[in-house]
């Protein structure tokens, strides 16, 4: 199978012939594909296959050919997993290496959902200070979270935050 085959059948939302497609290819040709294992990635993520997905992210990130959304997506993933430790290096990591390549695209997210996974590290006051920069940035800002049926705001994850700092 080709990633244009591929492609069109994630398109199709035919997420377990696309992902029966990638193992096939991988099994052909090995992991040097990471365009591959990109697509694998997300047919599981749609799945709710995220132990699998977070597999083939950590892969993602190790082989040296990530790129910004790698590191959002994998730390999104680890956070879905209940991964959260892995999640705050993800997440910082992004942050970083988005600064060093003027990249923002992502900024209030990644400090909404670094935030949540410290909070549920109980780094409470470092939470705290990137929940209010997550406001500053985006004051609208609210994500979906494990464990909650809607979107989590991140006034509300403040206010969370907050029962644990005073």
């Amino acid at each position: 199978m080709s990633v244009d085959t591929i492609k069109h059948l994630l398109k199709l939302k035919s997420y377990r012939q696309a992902m029966l497609a990638c193992n096939e290819y991988i099994s052909e040709f090995g992991l040097n594909n990471i365009e591959i294992v990109r697509l694998r990635a997300h047919s599981l993520a749609m799945q709710f296959e995220h132990k699998k997905e977070l597999s083939d992210r950590q892969y993602i990130i190790e082989s040296g050919q990530q790129e910004l959304k790698d590191f959002y997506l994998s730390g999104e993933c680890a956070l879905n997993c209940g991964e959260f430790e892995l999640a705050e290096v993800y997440f910082e990591a992004l942050f970083k290496l988005g600064k060093v390549k003027n990249e923002t695209w992502f900024e209030s997210a990644t400090l909404f959902y670094l935030a949540f996974t410290q909070f549920k590290l109980s780094k409470f006051e470092i939470a705290l200070q990137n929940i209010l920069k997550a406001i500053e940035l985006d004051s609208d800002c609210a994500l979906p979270v494990p464990e909650m049926p809607k979107l989590l705001s991140a006034t509300d994850l403040k206010h969370m935050i907050n029962q644990f700092t005073k």
